[in-house]
């Protein structure tokens, strides 16, 4: 069971970390022309922003140092 974790949250990872990618092809093929005036900007505009919203949320959080008050070990069941 580990191992499918580790190879699933990998794979999970990677694919999350590829949205750059996503987004510039995206924007490339809305950018061509060739049928109509392109309106790829319309769908990609607001995730970007929501996007940039979460990160700076984020980097703002991660600078805040939390104590540990107190911790135990639980038993695993295992």
């Amino acid at each position: 069971m580990q191992y499918a974790r580790r190879h699933t949250f990998r794979a999970f990872w990677i694919i999350h970390l590829s949205y750059p990618i996503y987004f510039i092809l995206m924007l490339l093929h809305g950018a061509g022309r060739m049928i109509q005036a392109p309106f790829t900007y319309y769908f990609v505009l607001g995730p970007i922003i929501l996007f940039t919203i979460d990160q700076l949320i984020s980097v703002s959080r991660s600078k805040i140092e939390i104590p540990v008050v107190s911790a135990q070990i639980l038993p695993s069941g295992q």
